[in-house]
C-alpha cells in the first residue's frame, strides 16, 4: 500500500488568469486558505525586485526578520514593487510557505516552479535579491550573513539603481 502524501492543492484562477495575460510571462502561485493556491503572473516591468527565499533556509529567514525590523529598507516587503518566491521541491511545502505568509505577513511568499525563468536568475540560492528597471536586471545581491546581515549591501544597490547608477 502507498503512504498517502500530501495534498494535491487546487489551483483557482488559472483559467481566466490565462486569457488575459501574456502566455510567456511567468506563473507564480499563491497560497490561499484550505488547500487552494491562486494564480498570478509576475510581470518583471511592474515589480523592482525579485527576492528568492525559502522558508526553510536560515539565510532567508534572518533576512525576513532584519527587513522587517529595518524601515530602510521598506520596498523589500512585498507589495506592488516587491515579490518574494520560492522554488519548492515537493507539494509538501505548501504548507510550510503558508505557515511563513502567516509569521511573515510583510512578505508574503508565492511559489514559482522555476525561478530560473526570472530575468537575473540562472541558479537559485537563497537569498537573493534582483532590482529590476523594466524588466531589466539593474542589481542583484546574495546572501545573508548570520552575523551581519545584508542591509548596507542591498541599501547601496537599492541607492544606484535609484540614481540609474546600474552595477551591473
Amino acid at each position: 500500500m502507498r503512504e498517502a502524501g500530501p495534498p494535491v492543492p487546487r489551483l483557482v484562477g488559472a483559467g481566466a488568469m490565462a486569457a488575459a495575460i501574456d502566455p510567456a510571462a511567468p506563473r507564480i502561485w499563491w497560497p490561499e486558505s484550505g488547500d487552494a493556491l491562486r494564480a498570478d503572473v509576475v510581470e518583471a516591468g511592474h515589480l523592482e525586485v525579485l527576492v528568492l527565499a525559502s522558508p526553510f533556509c536560515r539565510y532567508s529567514i534572518a533576512a525576513a526578520e532584519d527587513i522587517a525590523a529595518d524601515p530602510t529598507l521598506a520596498l523589500l516587503r512585498s507589495g506592488e514593487r516587491t515579490v518574494w518566491l520560492v522554488q519548492p521541491t515537493g507539494l509538501d511545502e505548501v504548507a510550510s510557505v503558508r505557515e511563513w505568509n502567516r509569521s511573515h505577513p510583510q512578505m508574503p511568499m508565492a511559489l514559482i516552479s522555476d525561478a530560473r525563468v526570472l530575468p537575473g536568475v540562472s541558479r537559485v540560492e537563497t537569498p537573493t535579491f534582483v532590482i529590476l528597471r523594466e524588466g531589466t536586471v539593474l542589481e542583484r545581491v546574495q546572501g545573508w550573513p548570520l552575523e551581519t546581515g545584508n542591509a548596507p549591501a542591498l541599501r547601496a544597490a537599492l541607492a544606484r539603481a535609484a540614481s540609474g547608477d546600474d552595477g551591473i
